[in-house]
């Protein structure tokens, strides 16, 4: 269920999942507000980058970057992050 929701969301475009900015600002704040810096990328198969940032308290945030990079929009956050191998 949660890999369906993720997988809708990435097929949406970025400029329609909301709380939208530059990338410069998103990367700013999750910086200022979380301690969060980017730790993991991926390309969709609509051509934006994935991004996940996490923090040094276990908190996670997602964003999704437009084709031509202009554009960074929020999709998900949360906590106790894991990284590595899945179990």
């Amino acid at each position: 269920m949660t890999r369906a929701i993720i997988l809708a969301l990435m097929a949406a475009p970025a400029s329609a999942q909301g709380l939208c900015t530059s990338p410069q600002d998103m990367v700013a704040k999750l910086s200022a507000d979380f301690g969060e810096t980017q730790t993991g990328a991926g390309i969709t198969t609509q051509g934006e980058l994935l991004a996940l940032f996490t923090g040094p308290d276990g908190s996670w945030s997602l964003v999704v970057l437009s084709p031509d990079g202009k554009v960074a929009c929020f999709v998900a956050s949360g906590v106790e992050v894991k990284q590595g191998e899945p179990t």
